[in-house]
């Protein structure tokens, strides 16, 4: 029984060394920016691995996101999330958005989806776009690359989109094209 508790004792005073040399550690983490994602600051305040997290409103569960890697940057308010997967419910039913990576401007509350990002939507529209942002603000998505929207009733594809999310309102910004597909059935 002695054995035992030495053995806890020297476990938990090792476990407890070990926390209090990382909490004083005097460098963060850092981490190498992968090709093609842009400048980022160079020294990370926070990374976790393999992010589940669920937003719940008024007792219903309101949106998800998962990403393989979560970096915060502190001095800089800035939340950086790799292989990103959202899941949002909406009253009409689910809308699935993924990208390659998703940054998050506390600070500014902006939300960018960059890297093949796809927005699918419960009535089957998809778009597709190389990144889109999220004002929070003012509830509204943007983006001013070129971009495709493919779905059951048309088909749209321009430069620069804009969608006030509380008016229900898009607005292409440059060279809208449209193909609107019949409903009616063929016999």
């Amino acid at each position: 029984m002695n054995r035992i508790k030495f053995f806890l004792l020297f476990v938990l005073l090792g476990l407890v060394s070990i926390s209090l040399g990382l909490f004083f550690q005097e460098s963060p983490i850092g981490f190498r920016t992968s090709p093609g994602t842009g400048s980022l600051p160079s020294q990370v305040d926070m990374q976790l691995s393999d992010v589940n997290y669920t937003e719940v409103a008024a007792g219903k569960q309101d949106w998800t996101l998962e990403a393989k890697t979560l970096r915060s940057f502190k001095t800089s308010k800035l939340m950086v999330f790799d292989d990103v997967r959202i899941t949002f419910n909406t009253d009409g039913g689910l809308v699935l958005v993924t990208g390659r990576q998703a940054r998050y401007d506390k600070k500014e509350k902006n939300i960018k989806v960059i890297g093949n990002v796809r927005v699918l939507d419960h009535k089957g529209y998809l778009l597709t776009v190389q990144e889109l942002g999220y004002d929070v603000k003012q509830a509204r998505l943007y983006t001013d690359e070129f971009f495709q929207i493919r779905g059951p009733r048309y088909d749209l594809d321009g430069y620069g989109l804009r969608v006030d999310m509380k008016d229900s309102r898009m607005t292409v910004l440059r060279n809208p094209r449209v193909l609107v597909k019949s409903t009616k059935k063929k016999m």
